[in-house]
C-alpha cells in the first residue's frame, strides 16, 4: 500500500515529491486493492508526508558530508531512485 499512496501523490497537479517506479510496483493488483481503501483513510497522508519528511532528511545529511545510507526495510522502497542518491553521494571526479 505504501507504493500505492506514493503511485497517487505522483496524480496531484501539485505533488510533493514525484516517484516514478511506484506505479509499476503497485501494478494492477495494487490498484485494486487501493480502490477499496477509503478516501478519508488517513494512512495515506501520513505516508506521502513521511515521505517528504525521510527524503529531506537523507539530502541534507548526505550535503552534510553523510557518505553512508543504510536503508533498512526497504521492501518496494525507491528513494534511492527517486532523490537519485548515487548522483547526491557520489559527486563527479575529476
Amino acid at each position: 500500500m505504501v507504493a500505492g499512496f506514493r503511485a497517487l501523490e505522483n496524480e496531484h497537479s501539485k505533488p510533493l515529491f514525484r516517484d516514478p517506479l511506484a506505479a509499476k510496483l503497485v501494478g494492477e493488483h495494487g490498484k485494486k486493492i487501493l480502490a477499496a481503501v477509503p478516501r478519508h483513510f488517513v494512512g495515506a497522508w501520513s505516508v506521502v508526508i513521511r515521505t517528504v519528511i525521510i527524503d529531506d532528511y537523507i539530502r541534507q545529511a548526505i550535503a552534510a558530508g553523510v557518505d553512508t545510507i543504510l536503508n533498512l526495510g526497504a521492501g518496494l522502497d525507491t528513494r534511492s531512485y527517486r532523490i537519485d542518491l548515487l548522483r547526491l553521494a557520489r559527486p563527479a571526479r575529476r
